[in-house]
């Protein structure tokens, strides 16, 4: 508990900075913008895990404790591969949809922003399965070093990239 509260508070305080530092850097709208495009995102992840995060948890948790490492091995593979699929599926889809202007179609900065951070769904699909498998093995160093530190860090590293190479939102938001 120790080890997650520890990376709980690294997490918020870097996650204040990157707010303070992109709503300086990008003004109200950019901000506003950026906002809306990594929440949409964020959401859209969490279902297309398809509760395979969770359940590499309890399955995983359950085949630890007894012992059974196949079993955890499997489902933790399995866990991995169809998140992966799914992942770049439900990308491909809010990459199109974005496009067309099904998402936030009145909102054309939001929807290109929507089309630009696509990709990220792929790759946060899997990071939070994997962070689930590091849960079910009580590998909680492991979890807060991937998750509560390490990607709050590449997340200030990429935008500071962005902003300090003129990229603007757009920039930002491929960097996220």
């Amino acid at each position: 508990s120790g080890i997650v509260l520890a990376g709980s508070l690294v997490d918020k305080g870097l996650r204040a900075v990157i707010t303070w530092f992109l709503s300086g850097a990008l003004g109200a709208r950019g901000f506003g913008i950026y906002s809306t495009v990594i929440t949409l995102i964020s959401m859209i992840t969490v279902f297309a895990t398809l509760g395979l995060d969770t359940g590499a948890v309890f399955f995983g948790s359950r085949y630890k404790r007894g012992g059974e490492r196949e079993r955890l091995k499997g489902v933790l593979l399995a866990a991995v591969g169809i998140s992966a699929v799914a992942g770049v599926l439900v990308a491909a889809g809010v990459a199109v949809a974005s496009d067309a202007g099904l998402i936030y179609g009145d909102k054309p900065d939001i929807a290109a922003g929507a089309a630009l951070a696509a990709p990220a769904v792929a790759v946060w699909t899997v990071l939070m399965v994997l962070v689930g498998g590091l849960r079910a093995v009580k590998d909680m160093r492991g979890s807060a070093l991937a998750y509560q530190i390490g990607l709050p860090v590449a997340l200030l590293v990429g935008a500071g990239a962005a902003v300090a190479l003129g990229g603007g939102v757009q920039g930002v938001i491929v960097a996220f």
